[in-house]
């Protein structure tokens, strides 16, 4: 037997401390461990007086104490799935309870048309976009009723009361305390209303580029802060007050903070917080007193300025019910473009028309979009949710065959006159799929295009995928490089696309995909566009050091005997 020398010591005791921090680094919530310090008394310890609390004071603790950020997705660890259907778990055993429905539905499945999805009621399209731990804080996130979870949309929370303009969504006619909504706003079950105020009122502390407002278009001055706004906020504190913290949501809290995130939501703890932090703010019936009356800036978008050809690009599509489609963007996007897809065939009669007997549907941006971004049309895309339909049939893709043609418009276009003004369009890309295809103008009038085929504008001949014969298909190619080098590999159908004729299949799995390249694409330099920095640290780059970590510290175990 060897005797133990001071450097074996040395090299165990390296060891055992590489060890420890390897698998810290890789602690699942399960071993947040944070029960004491989750105590009310504990946690508050540090703020002197809660009564003369400054919000920089509240915004450090809840940051400091933000002990795990869950995945989105992951099926092999715990994720914002697993979180809700603890949090949320109904009275029934394996279910959940809807924060707007009002009932219980069976936990598994989940994420389809048919089901239950995740809810941000502070939504990604104003500034908690698709990455990130205002993303996945389960302080706000709650699961609901897929049809519901749409109509809510990006919808601003207030009271709907014009009988003419406010409905119940259809599925749920008949019920109790249905919500509302019209006149773009969503009004909430009674039952629920405060603590939707209050899961706004943790957001708008915990996150410094979030803000809550009466004023969403005019109260900010700054482009970022501008695109980061939920209103209303005189609303919101009449709903806290009206709907004050049940039993159940404090029990709520209390297991985000010691089972899942480590951090606690305030208002939930102390309602009067409010008045320390909002102070005296007029009501929703004299709101307009909260706001300063500035005039609109004339919006200068024109020709000029919109993206061009192929600088926006599908990478992803699905048609089985409901439908979804990806898009990256390769040039930045200004706040306030309007983004359109339509199945409606394209034919070059009147000096060039769109069909009318299918659909389109529009996005405008309400943030400026890097480049490299990957958003679009359905769940877990960024602004998966904001895409309206409202002067045609509605977009619906066909199983049996379509095309899909992506363009944008200049702030002088006119919804009203449908897409058949094209002095105000710019077309970006296009894409076949499962049969559909784009055909000789000859093939292509106004009376026999049908609903499979379209003529495809000339001025994206070179930025058009056509796919084969299924109806699900994702792109898997490399998502780094030159603008032009992407749009290169987008292109290439043999090499770089995977075709399904099943959704649930992996191999297309627009979601997964998302996890997995939860940054996007990188657009480096060369085509007038910077690598982002965010994209040096990925889930990959941690798991590459976690591996350097354990493969160090086998080499240290057998070190003392090769020496």
């Amino acid at each position: 037997m060897q005797p133990v020398t001071k450097s074996s010591i040395l090299w165990l005791a390296v060891s055992v401390l590489i060890t420890v921090l390897f698998l810290t680094s890789n602690a699942s919530a399960e071993d947040l461990n944070a029960g004491a310090a989750c105590s009310i008394d504990v946690y508050y310890s540090s703020i002197s007086s809660l009564d003369n609390a400054s919000r920089e004071e509240l915004q450090k603790l809840l940051e400091d104490t933000h002990l795990q950020q869950l995945p989105y997705t992951n099926t092999e660890s715990d994720d914002v799935w697993k979180a809700l259907q603890d949090l949320d778990s109904g009275e029934e055993p394996n279910t959940v309870k809807l924060i707007y429905s009002n009932k219980e539905v069976p936990s598994e499945p989940k994420g389809t048309g048919s089901t239950w999805n995740r809810e941000h009621v502070w939504p990604k399209s104003h500034g908690v976009g698709s990455s990130g731990t205002d993303y996945t804080d389960v302080h706000h996130l709650f699961p609901a009723d897929w049809g519901i979870n749409s109509i809510r949309s990006n919808r601003f929370f207030d009271d709907c009361i014009d009988e003419e303009v406010c409905k119940i969504p259809d599925e749920l006619t008949g019920t109790n305390d249905a919500p509302l909504y019209g006149a773009g706003v969503f009004q909430p079950p009674s039952t629920v209303r405060g603590d939707i105020a209050r899961a706004l009122f943790y957001m708008d502390l915990r996150y410094s580029h979030l803000h809550l407002t009466d004023c969403p278009s005019q109260e900010e001055t700054t482009e970022n802060e501008s695109n980061n706004q939920m209103a209303y906020l005189s609303v919101l504190l009449e709903w806290h007050a009206l709907d004050p913290p049940s039993i159940s949501e404090r029990s709520r809290n209390d297991r985000v903070c010691s089972r899942w995130q480590g951090n606690r939501n305030p208002f939930v703890d102390y309602p009067d917080l409010v008045n320390t932090i909002y102070g005296s703010t007029n009501t929703s019936n004299d709101r307009s007193k909260n706001c300063e009356t500035r005039g609109d800036e004339e919006d200068s978008q024109s020709l000029t300025s919109l993206p061009g050809p192929g600088d926006v690009m599908v990478i992803g599509l699905h048609t089985d019910n409901p439908d979804q489609v990806a898009l990256v963007t390769l040039v930045d996007l200004p706040q306030g473009l309007t983004i359109h897809l339509t199945d409606n065939a394209y034919y070059e009669e009147n000096a060039g028309s769109f069909a009318t007997n299918e659909g389109t549907t529009s996005l405008t941006l309400s943030k400026t979009l890097k480049a490299g971004s990957v958003f679009g049309l359905g769940e877990d895309l960024l602004y998966g949710n904001s895409w309206v339909s409202d002067w045609d049939k509605g977009f619906a893709l066909s199983a049996s065959g379509d095309t899909i043609i992506v363009y944008v418009t200049t702030p002088s276009w006119d919804p009203n006159n449908g897409q058949n003004n094209n002095d105000d369009i710019r077309f970006l890309s296009a894409i076949s799929f499962a049969g559909g295809s784009f055909v000789g103008k000859e093939f292509c009038t106004s009376s026999s295009c049908g609903t499979k085929n379209s003529v495809l504008p000339a001025s994206i001949a070179d930025f058009v995928v056509e796919l084969g014969s299924k109806d699900n298909f994702l792109y898997t190619g490399p998502t780094t490089g030159t603008n032009v080098s992407i749009q290169k590999e987008i292109m290439d159908v043999v090499g770089h696309w995977e075709g399904s004729n099943s959704r649930t299949d992996e191999s297309v799995s627009i979601n997964k995909w998302l996890t997995e390249n939860p940054d996007g694409f990188v657009v480096q330099s060369g085509a007038g566009r910077l690598m982002d920095e965010t994209y040096l640290l990925t889930s990959s780059s941690r798991n590459i050091f976690s591996s350097l970590s354990l493969f160090l510290f086998v080499g240290m175990l057998f070190l003392p005997a090769l020496v």
